[in-house]
């Protein structure tokens, strides 16, 4: 508050009336002279150019003034005074008023002190503001003169602070930079200028207190500002205060000041003195020595020691008081020493220490007693607090000694403080005299009187019971009512989510007793509701008790300042929660203090996350709020703590955390039915009360009787409510205030004497105007100064209302607001019992509760047999009321869009709000499109525009809104109809098949399929009359991956406070790619996976415009070139009402039935009227969209050929325009948009005919012309080409001429000629997409031009189209060095086959970039086509060479198929698919064309080692084909490579179409491997993969079993021979839903023999791996079937203890395993993150060799069981297979603890294996799914096996309490389980000790080692047996591997039964 002493209320008064008041008179007074702010900045441009380059404007307001949407709002009294003054046409007098207020401005800104103690400032500037009012509307007049009187009236005004003081400086220095001529120096005013504009960088990077104590010793400043200075807490507040007074000084010490500067910051002082540009980087050198300076004088070197970042940033932040980021800190720490290590692992820097000055970081210091209540203290803390007490009497040695002896005597006896309080004095005198004594000490008087004082304090306290010491919590989402008595219990109870979770928090040191810890543990507690949808309340303040309770101990007043929390709390909420942070805010409640006795206080806050706020995700923070932040995730645990979440369990996500999550959702769900009768009722309120009309008034006149609301509960949250429905309160006639309370009105009219208040007493009701708005107190006399209830005068209520009623009569409208229980006594229960009896039809009761209105409705019906329901409304929230209300009460000129919500309210949103919400890749359709700018205009104006968009339409522009809004411009296309039908289907059935449905519309180019599909958007969006049938809308503009989705979503969720209730969104896409649509399809499969509703609404409805050029069957609708008889109907109506008929090109082809030589004979005409000039520009056009129907030029790139000069310098002068004699330039950044018809393009005469065949659009930021219809293009061209005798070569020709001459032209417009360069090479390159009957999708070989290029015209040669196409595109490379045209001509010559040039052609493309894998890919295609049609016998390929040159041929290719390969960073297979083409083709076709030997069989079985030289002849090389050399093992990996890519991970390809055509050529590929290296004497070939053997099962089983039939009995199995017979075994048991007796005993009799084969396949690979061959193929299903196989249950265990592999072993495997997954599909890119592993198999109940289980088949018997329910639906994310009944053989279940991360299971088996004690062994299982809310707890799951090892499936909680156990380290009772089987020794022996690093341990006096060797198999998983590796010869196995380690290769091989007999009489060994 200002006072009247000082003057500074009458300056604040006057700076308010100069700046605030004046900026909303120029503002009016700008859109009074220039009504369109666009056009006239646009038009000025050159002079605010001119005065930035000039450093007159500064680069904020040269921003603000060049925006592409300006608005006056914007601007500030300084720029709108620049405007009128040197942009605006304004009268003598205007000009005079607003220099007169620029120098009064200026006066008042060297007012001394800033202090006025007359009016002259302010009467004088009142005047002027009414001079310049004089021309405006009676409205605004009055809207400013209320202003000004209630300016004059106000006595609480806030100081002016000195940097808005500051700015009115800065406009006098502009004022005269401005108006300085261009000869004067102005070199003084700059410096000035610069110093107003840099102070707050002045204050941000000097220390101003050593600035001002020097300006001091130099005289510069008088002491009393130097101490106005130094008192100043905020640095740039000093600047500002120092720049103040210096301007006001002569130049001289102007200058001095700025040495000053200089001395302390030479950078800064440059900036300001010569103004650079680059002030970060000069000025980081000062920002370093601050924080150098700070950390050497805080802290110092200790090698033990470190210091916390978190501590350490605050610290540097307090001190520098500005904002400093951590990395600089960080920085500085480690330069300014030298020694120190930053440790990110700790947030610390290790080496440090805190100098002993500083203690606010000690973490030895606990928090003293002193500041808790003393009452109840156990022993130890008492004793500390009597410690305390104590040293505040000395410091001394002697003095420590005695508190020690007496702390120790407290705590030894047990003495609580409780205990202490009930001693008699000589008791207390007594004890601790004997202890003393015993120590030599003696009780000094000091001490005894200190003993006695804290006795008499306990006694005063200990008199209250501490029964009755009980207080109760405030209770959620209220303010509190009452304080907290300290010491005082309270309690927390939380039954469900809703129920609010109280954390009680006090800190047990006493540096913790600071803001920061009360932050970083707020932020943790806010994170850690929101992730588990919790309630909650934090309490600050009250200490932690068990079993839920609390005590009350406060917080000292001082110590937390309430507004400086509140501002770093939201400053936290936002750098922690970043993006989220406004999701966020809606969940928490404000900060509060609770009183604590009067002299302390608890804070507290709430935080209520409700679903519809928050998507369903756990929220991340950065964490902590300072310091070296990471990202952290919290979340509650059911014992009340809060602990960080593993990241590796978010990215998986978490069972557990969805169930929260939907158990949240269905809890806030539970008034659904409310919301829904809500809704409709709202629905039916807004369309009552406006009548039909769009909105309220200006139709009706409404009058408000508002109930009472200030005793209402939650009465701020109420009036919260009313203030947001202000538009209500503004638009009623008359609002009578039935409350005691003034509060609503001020908030109403937020400053503006808005209303005339009014008493109810008739005596003032004798003749209101009733024309102006009223605000009646009913309730109160309207003396604000004195409150007095007044008796309510029904005489003078009634007066108003017939007063209104006679002048509005039936457009009266009476709107009640009930807030509380409405009782006959109540003076407004008589009121509106009369207005329903006497004006039923104009009345409307609005309450929130039906309660409230309970009487008025039993007593209505006695007078009136109207419909109550068509009065009474009840049952929403009143901010659901204010949602509604407002938007139908007001039409706020700034709402852009208006937005439809699922409720039936709209959402109302600006494009500020748009920018905020980052949308900008798709545009919005509002709901009231085009309506308030129409609103706006006159007739006048409304038929210009209608005139003006229909003939831009007509003539071929793009349709516009405008189009559909003027009825009957855009004729119905019949197809309309049905795609209108298509969209209401989709939302009738809602997302019972797919989350959001496409609707495509196949168009023939220029048939309208972009209207089309405009149409229905404005059909499904718009409001009409009823806007809950209406749909959000918009367009597609740009498709961003990872982007414009998510914007889609945020469009969705708009204003919407309901998921349920959210309507689809109608996505229109036209113009796109489609790649571009495969990535929206994709995303938004996910997305809408994501974030769809359950409700069964769909996410969105995408309508895809595609263009085709193939007719389609009857069966699709296509948008083609011909009418029906109704659309011909529909043109010729519409041509009678048309002008100018014969100029509306598109309407008229239209209207002719796109008749083809209606065409022809109107371009003609057209054309024939061109000049020379502009039928090369049209030519070049023409060619471009004819091949090319999307491009758009630069207009800029035709400023040559349309004979225009363009300056160099920005602006012409008068002898350039001389002797140029050429017309002065193109309006180089105008841009032609929507419907707008600009004429002269290039500022040149040009013909009509030109301007008619042209229309504009934007391109990349650049004005672009391009032909006006496609449908006209080709026809242009003909004739040109006819007229001047051209083909279409000659037109190329030019075209590449021409920009051959553009791009080396030195050119202003480089730009516009790169976009130009662009497009022409795109024509070569491109490949359109197709669609046709045939073919449902599809990429022709060559571009459009290309393939015109490459007609058959008469009289060619065969290789003329060929050499036409190749000399062009090889131009066109020459003058572009574009690498893709050479890689295009290519391509080319592949399909002609012209290898020589296609060779030539690859190599200069690789020759500018030899890192793109296309290329190389190309490089190899050139010789496979070669071999492909000679092995093809191609019969008009002639081929001179030899076999041997087919197979140079064939390693060429492969040589740059694997190049590619090297090169790829996306794992695309093509370029593999293309190696093993060209691998298998050549070996399987060139004995066909061989003429040396011709023998195919003979070739294969030399291929698969039979020695023979007859192949000598085609090289060496081809023995590297032979089997077990490099290239056999290089073409197997590929082609496992290849399926392991398409089973193994999720996802591998891009899209559906892709997989399926890489499945299908990987099933080719596998045939001819199998045929060439397979076995020749087996009809049934197949390979050996997983994949290739499953796919063999399901297709031809029989020859499958044949197969493994032969290998029954084999003894000397090769490694495919295992692959495929446990592949067999392992899917046939897996397949089994139910296993029969027989089948079973079948199955365990094989069980042995399965062991031992996947012992074998296991040892060959690692033998593989030990080997270190060059080249090898390791299989990883040999891990996935060993495992599965040997995985140790107790049944398997018991049974076939000697066949399994040794438990010990098995984590070795596991390990291995995982490696070999991770090698394989190792990315090359850092950016990509390993593809999930897909899951096959899991463990099942039964006997060994029944006990595995395919998943496959359980979501086969899943989807099985849905359909018979009637759901058919896709499965989701929430659709857990592994917890649904599906009567199959159960899963066997498996038990183990959970880790502390959740994301591992310990899983420990006792094993059979050892004779004299049982070891046990520990796996860590990883788990599918996070599991963190069961960590260290016992639990059940199934164990699944994925293609990477084991996963643990459906983790369940096996107890209901925490085992102890699990947190012994050395506990040995823990055993997992198979179905209850696994045996549960809790007696075990105690003599397994852990040792580090074992997985098994033993007393120190057992040898393990000894005991091992003795009694378990060899070190390696079978490798006592020796196994052949595929049949090897001694020979070849010695050429190509190297010997197994400890292994004779001499040893002949042991048969299984040798092996077995081994192994058992190994374990009968004593």
């Amino acid at each position: 508050m200002l006072s009247d002493r000082d003057g500074s209320l009458q300056y604040s008064k006057a700076h308010q009336l100069n700046v605030d008041i004046t900026s909303d008179v120029l503002r009016e007074l700008l859109k009074k002279k220039s009504p369109s702010l666009k056009n006239l900045l646009s038009t000025q441009a050159s002079t605010i150019k001119k005065h930035f380059k000039k450093k007159i404007l500064k680069q904020k307001q040269h921003n603000l003034l060049t925006e592409k949407h300006p608005t006056v709002e914007s601007f500030d009294v300084t720029l709108l005074t620049y405007i009128l003054r040197n942009l605006v046409s304004l009268s003598v007098q205007e000009e005079a008023d607003i220099d007169k207020l620029r120098v009064i401005r200026n006066d008042l800104s060297h007012i001394p002190k800033y202090q006025l103690h007359n009016n002259d400032i302010f009467d004088e500037a009142k005047g002027a503001i009414r001079s310049l009012c004089r021309g405006f509307d009676e409205d605004t007049i009055e809207t400013v003169e209320s202003s000004i009187k209630r300016l004059e009236e106000n006595e609480l005004i806030s100081k002016v602070t000195y940097d808005r003081i500051l700015l009115l400086r800065k406009e006098a220095f502009m004022d005269k930079l401005l108006k300085a001529s261009d000869s004067e120096n102005a070199e003084e005013t700059k410096l000035r200028y610069n110093l107003s504009v840099y102070a707050e960088i002045i204050g941000r990077y000097i220390e101003v207190d050593v600035l001002s104590a020097t300006l001091l010793t130099k005289e510069l400043i008088p002491e009393e500002l130097h101490t106005k200075v130094i008192s100043a807490l905020n640095t740039e507040d000093q600047a500002s205060l120092l720049v103040l007074h210096m301007l006001g000084e002569d130049h001289e010490r102007v200058l001095m000041f700025c040495t000053c500067i200089r001395d302390m910051n030479s950078n800064l002082s440059d900036v300001i003195c010569r103004e650079q540009t680059n002030l970060g980087k000069l000025l980081w050198d000062v920002e370093k020595k601050a924080i150098r300076n700070i950390l050497k004088h805080s802290l110092e070197k200790c090698i033990t020691d470190r210091v916390r970042c978190e501590d350490l940033h605050e610290y540097v932040e307090t001190k520098r008081r500005c904002r400093t980021m951590f990395e600089r800190v960080q920085t500085c720490v480690l330069e300014e020493f030298s020694d120190v290590i930053f440790e990110d692992s700790h947030s610390s820097f290790q080496g440090l220490k805190w100098k002993d000055n500083i203690d606010n970081y000690d973490n030895s210091e606990k928090l003293g007693s002193d500041v808790l209540p003393v009452i109840n203290l156990p022993s130890e803390d008492f004793a500390l607090y009597v410690g305390q007490k104590l040293k505040q009497l000395s410091d001394s040695p002697k003095m420590a000694k005695m508190i020690e002896i007496i702390t120790k005597s407290i705590t030894e006896e047990l003495i609580s403080s409780l205990i202490f309080s009930k001693l008699k004095p000589d008791s207390v005198r007594e004890f601790f005299k004997g202890a003393l004594s015993g120590d030599g000490y003696g009780l000094t008087i000091g001490v005894e009187e200190t003993l006695i004082e804290i006795h008499q304090t306990l006694q005063v306290q200990s008199n209250v019971s501490v029964s009755e010491k009980t207080t109760a919590l405030r209770s959620f989402k209220t303010v509190a009512s009452n304080g907290y008595s300290a010491s005082s219990i309270v309690s927390s109870v939380s039954t469900d989510l809703t129920d609010p979770a109280h954390y009680f928090l006090y800190p047990s040191q006493l540096r913790d007793l600071r803001p920061l810890y009360f932050l970083s543990m707020a932020i943790k507690f806010i994170c850690a509701c929101i992730n588990g949808r919790q309630n909650g309340t934090f309490h600050f303040g009250i200490k932690p008790l068990d079993n839920e309770k609390g005590k009350v101990i406060g917080l000292s007043t001082v110590l937390f300042d309430n507004i400086n929390l509140l501002s770093t709390f939201n400053n936290c909420i936002k750098r922690c929660f970043g993006v989220n942070a406004n999701r966020i805010t809606r969940c928490l409640g404000p900060l509060q203090n609770v009183d604590v006795d009067g002299n302390k206080t608890v804070i507290e806050f709430d935080v209520e996350p409700v679903s519809t706020f928050l998507e369903e995700k756990l929220v991340q923070i950065q964490f902590p709020p300072w310091g070296n932040t990471k990202q952290k995730c919290f979340l509650r645990t059911p014992l009340g703590s809060i602990e960080a979440i593993d990241q590796t369990i978010i990215e998986k996500g978490d069972e557990s955390i969805s169930n929260i999550f939907d158990r949240r959702r269905m809890l806030d769900e539970e008034k659904i039915h409310l919301k829904k009768t809500e809704t409709n009722r709202l629905s039916q309120l807004t369309q009552v009360l406006t009548a039909g009309n769009k909105y309220v008034t200006p139709h009706l006149f409404p009058h408000v009787i508002c109930g009472q609301y200030s005793n209402a509960n939650n009465s701020e949250e109420l009036l919260s409510d009313l203030t947001s429905m202000e538009s209500v309160f503004l638009s009623a006639c008359v609002v009578f205030n039935f409350d005691d309370s003034t509060s609503l009105r001020p908030l109403i009219e937020k400053g503006k004497l808005i209303f005339d208040v009014l008493d109810v007493d008739k005596s003032q009701m004798i003749d209101p105007d009733i024309t102006k708005r009223a605000w009646i107190n009913c309730g109160h006399s309207c003396d604000e100064t004195v409150v007095v209830r007044k008796r309510f005068d029904p005489r003078g209520f009634s007066t108003v209302v017939e007063r209104a009623v006679m002048s509005f009569a039936e457009r009266t409208l009476f709107i009640f607001f009930i807030f509380q229980d409405l009782h006959k006594s109540n003076p407004l229960f008589m009121t509106a019992l009369e207005f329903c009896n006497k004006y039923t039809d104009k009345t409307i009761i609005i309450s929130d509760r039906k309660e409230n209105v309970e009487s008025l409705l039993k007593e209505v019906p006695q007078y009136t047999d109207v419909d109550v329901d068509g009065i009474f409304f009840y049952g929403f929230s009143w901010k659901r009321l204010a949602l509604a209300l407002k938007a139908v009460f007001v039409n706020n000129p700034d709402i852009m869009y208006k937005l439809p919500n699922g409720d039936g309210t709209v959402t109302l949103l600006t494009e500020k709000d748009k920018t905020i919400a980052q949308i900008d890749d798709i545009d919005i359709i509002s709901g009231h499109e085009c309506v308030a700018e129409f609103e706006e205009m006159n007739d006048d104006d409304r038929r210009k525009k209608k005139a003006e968009v229909e003939k831009s339409f007509y003539e071929g522009n793009e349709v516009c809104w405008w189009n559909f809004f003027f009825d009957g411009q855009v004729c119905r296309r019949d197809y309309v109809a049905d795609y209108t039908e298509r969209i209401e289907q989709h939302i009738r059935n809602g997302a019972i098949k797919r989350l959001f449905e496409i609707v495509e519309i196949f168009h023939q180019r220029g048939a309208g399929g972009t209207t089309v599909g405009k149409q229905l958007l404005w059909k499904f969006s718009q409001f009409k009359a009823d806007a809950t049938k209406a749909l959000k809308a918009c367009i597609v503009q740009n498709v961003t991956k990872d982007k414009t989705v998510k914007q889609i979503a945020r469009l969705r969720q708009l204003g919407e406070d309901d998921k349920d209730l959210i309507k689809p969104v109608l996505v229109l896409v036209d113009n796109t790619t489609e790649e571009e649509i495969q990535v929206l399809k994709g995303e938004l499969d996910l997305v809408s996976y994501k974030q769809g509703s359950k409700s069964g609404q769909l996410f969105c409805i995408l309508i895809v415009v595609s263009q085709v050029d193939m007719q389609y069957s009857k069966s699709r609708l296509v948008l083609k070139h011909f009418l029906s008889k109704e659309e011909k109907s529909r043109f010729e109506d519409r041509s009678k009402d048309v002008k100018d008929l014969q100029s509306l090109i598109a309407f008229n082809v239209m209207k002719e039935n796109f008749d083809k030589q209606y065409i022809k004979r109107t371009v003609h005409d057209i054309v024939s009227g061109l000049e020379t000039k502009e039928e090369k520009v049209l030519q070049h056009l023409s060619l471009i969209s004819m091949f090319d129907g999307k491009a758009a030029i630069p207009t800029s790139v035709f400023d040559d050929l349309m004979g225009c000069v363009v300056s160099t310098s920005g602006s012409f002068s008068v002898d350039e325009l001389l002797n140029s004699k050429h017309p002065a330039g193109l309006a180089f950044n105008l841009r032609h948009k929507g419907a707008v018809s600009y004429r002269q393009t290039w500022n040149t005469k040009t013909t009509e005919s030109l301007e008619l065949m042209l229309k504009y659009k934007e391109t990349k930021g650049l004005s672009a012309v391009t032909i006006i219809s496609p449908l006209i293009v080709e026809d242009i061209l003909e004739y040109l080409k006819g007229k001047y005798s051209l083909t279409l070569e000659d037109v190329v020709e030019d075209l590449l001429n021409f920009m051959e001459r553009k791009t080396t032209e030195a050119s202003e417009k480089e730009r516009a000629v790169s976009i130009f360069k662009d497009v022409i090479c795109d024509l070569f390159v491109i490949r359109q997409n197709i669609k046709t009957d045939e073919k449902a999708e599809g990429r022709r070989e060559f571009s459009n031009l290309v393939r015109a290029l490459t007609n058959q015209l008469p009289g060619d040669m065969p290789t003329d189209p060929y050499t036409r196409a190749d000399k062009w595109m090889k131009k066109c490379f020459v003058v572009s060095r574009y690498p893709f045209i050479e890689q295009h001509r290519a391509r080319l010559g592949i399909f002609y086959r012209q290898y020589p040039s296609a060779l030539d052609a690859i190599q200069q493309a690789i020759a500018v970039n030899d890192k793109v894998p296309i290329f190389y890919d190309t490089y190899g295609q050139i010789y496979r086509s070669q071999m492909d049609l000679i092995l093809r016998k191609t019969p008009d390929y002639k081929f001179a060479g030899t076999s041997k040159d087919i197979f140079q041929l064939a390693q060429q290719a492969i040589r740059y198929f694997r190049r590619a390969q090297e090169l790829d960073q996306i794992n695309d297979m093509t370029s593999y698919l293309m190696e093993l083409n060209t691998a298998l083709s050549f070996l399987d076709k060139v004995m066909d064309v061989d003429e040396e030997v011709g023998d195919r069989t003979l070739f294969v079985r030399f291929l698969n080692g039979v020695d023979t030289e007859k192949f000598d002849y085609l090289g060496k090389e081809i023995y590297t084909f032979r089997k077990w050399s490099e290239q056999y093992f290089h073409i197997t990996n590929t082609l496992v490579r290849i399926e392991y890519e398409l089973f193994m991970k999720k996802r591998p390809c891009k899209d559906e179409a892709s997989r399926k055509y890489t499945e299908g050529k990987a099933n080719t590929l596998r045939y001819q491997y199998e045929s060439i290296y397979g076995k020749e004497d087996e009809c049934f070939v197949v390979g050996e993969t997983f994949r290739s053997l499953k796919k063999a099962y399901l297709n031809d089983l029989a020859g499958l079993e044949r197969k493994v039939e032969r290998l029954e009995h084999k003894h000397d199995l090769n490694e495919k021979d295992l692959m495929v017979y446990l592949a067999y075994h392992i899917i046939k048991i897996s397949l089994m839903k139910e296993i029969e007796d027989e089948q079973k005993s079948e199955l365990e009799q094989r069980y042995p023999l399965l062991i031992q084969r996947s012992e074998k396949l296991l040892q060959i690979q690692r033998d593989k791996k030990k080997r270190k061959l060059k080249v090898r193929t390791i299989y990883i299903e040999a891990y996935m079937y060993f495992t599965l196989l040997h995985w140790p249950l107790q049944l398997r265990s018991d049974k076939y203890s000697s066949d399994i592999c040794r438990t010990d072993r098995l984590p070795k495997l596991l390990e291995e395993w995982q490696n070999e997954y991770d090698e394989r599909f190792a990315s090359k890119r850092n950016d990509q993150v390993r593809v999930k592993p897909t899951t096959f198999f899991a463990l099942a109940e039964g006997n060994p060799g029944c006990d595995i289980v395919d998943q496959d088949m359980i979501r086969d018997v899943w989807r099985e069981q849905q359909n018979k329910d009637g759901y058919q639906r896709r499965e989701v994310k929430e659709d857990d297979i592994w917890n649904q009944n599906l009567g199959v053989r159960p899963y066997v279940r498996l038990e183990g603890v959970v880790d502390g991360n959740g994301h591992s299971i310990k899983y420990k088996i006792v094993s059979d294996e050892g004779k004299l004690m049982k070891p046990i062994f520990q796996f860590n299982i990883q788990t599918y799914e996070s599991c963190k809310h069961l960590r260290n707890r016992r639990v059940s799951f199934v164990l699944g096996f994925t293609w990477r090892g084991p996963a643990a499936f459906e983790v369940i909680l096996k107890e209901n309490v925490e085992d102890p156990s699990v947190l012994k380290e050395n506990s040995n009772e823990i055993f997992a389980k198979g179905s209850g089987a696994m045996r549960a020794e809790t007696q075990t022996p105690n003599i397994w000790k852990k040792k580090p690093g074992t997985m098994r341990s033993v007393e120190k006096t057992f040898d393990l080692d000894n005991y091992i060797k003795s009694e378990y198999k060899s070190d390696e998983l079978g490798s006592a047996t020796q196994i052949e590796i595929d049949d090897i010869d001694e020979d070849t196995f010695k050429k190509h591997s190297e010997p197994p380690l400890n292994q004779d290769t001499n040893q002949e091989p042991q048969s299984d039964d040798k092996k077995k007999k081994k192994k058992r009489k190994k374990n009968k060994k004593p």
